[in-house]
This record gives structure tokens, C-alpha cells and sequence, in this order.
């Protein structure tokens, strides 16, 4: 991915909303898209989701985005959905 259209879907990953971004992240996950993004596109989102005030521990490694369950967003906390789901 060039460094504009990096910059670019930077830039649209800022204007979304924490749950909008969380949408994405799943979205991306359930399509595999992900695995198919040009270099540098899974750092975008971890630098998306670094730059605001939310617990990304489900989803990283420290530093990389993990791909690997959907989550769901609660209280600025990102929590697999399996394990909100048994707690209920």
C-alpha cells in the first residue's frame, strides 16, 4: 500500500467511532480480509486503536494486531466475544 493510501485509510479509521473501529476490526476479521491487506494496513488499525483510551490487550501482542476472535467493546475494555458470552 503507498504511503498515501496508507495515510488515507488512516485518516478514515480516525473519523470512526470505538465501536464503528471495533465494527471494522470484526468485519475484517470474519472476511479474512486482513490476510489479502497490502503491507502496512494491520499496523494502521493497531496504531488506530493505540491512539485512543481503550484496553486492546485481546487483540494485541504488544506489537501486532492479533487476528484471531471478534470482540466486542465493553467499557473501554475490548473482551472476546466468547468470553463475554460465558459470563452471561
Amino acid at each position: 500500500m503507498e504511503n498515501r493510501q496508507l495515510q488515507e485509510f488512516e485518516n478514515d479509521l480516525i473519523e470512526l467511532t470505538d465501536e464503528d473501529l471495533v465494527d471494522r476490526y470484526n468485519d475484517d476479521l470474519a472476511t479474512d480480509a486482513w490476510k489479502d491487506a497490502p503491507t502496512g494496513y494491520s499496523e494502521v488499525m493497531l496504531r488506530a486503536f493505540q491512539g485512543r483510551d481503550l484496553d486492546i490487550s485481546a487483540i494485541t501482542d504488544g506489537d501486532t494486531l492479533l487476528y484471531d476472535a471478534r470482540v466486542v467493546l465493553d467499557d473501554g475494555v475490548l473482551r472476546r466475544e466468547r468470553d463475554v458470552t460465558d459470563r452471561v
